[in-house]
């Protein structure tokens, strides 16, 4: 029986979702990093090398801040898997609790 308000979660469906989330991400970090800009400041031409330096460390910065995107969003995701099993933990040990009470009031 539910009743109203009462929290109904398909544990299955979450796990799935966001593990695959997980490894999209994951792979999306690994294509980034095997994709890592790689250009120095002189190839900017003669005279241009602190333009050259200045273009070059904004798109490692940029790298950097994608990587720790996918991280952050990889570790979130990953927190939510652990929230579905100690969801999945929580309810059975209610229902365990349960049960022994319906066996005692039953007795």
């Amino acid at each position: 029986m539910t009743h109203a308000g009462a929290l109904d979660i398909n544990i299955d469906a979450v796990r799935e979702r966001y593990s695959a989330a997980i490894d999209a991400y994951r792979d999306a970090a690994l294509h980034l990093q095997r994709q890592r800009p790689a250009i120095a400041a002189s190839a900017f031409g003669e005279g241009f090398a602190p333009e050259g330096q200045r273009v070059v460390e904004a798109l490692e910065a940029l790298h950097e801040t994608s990587v720790r995107f996918l991280a952050a969003r990889r570790e979130n995701w990953q927190q939510v898997l652990m929230l579905s099993d100690a969801t999945v933990a929580t309810d059975q040990h209610t229902a365990d609790a349960v049960r022994v009470t319906d066996g005692v009031m039953g007795a």
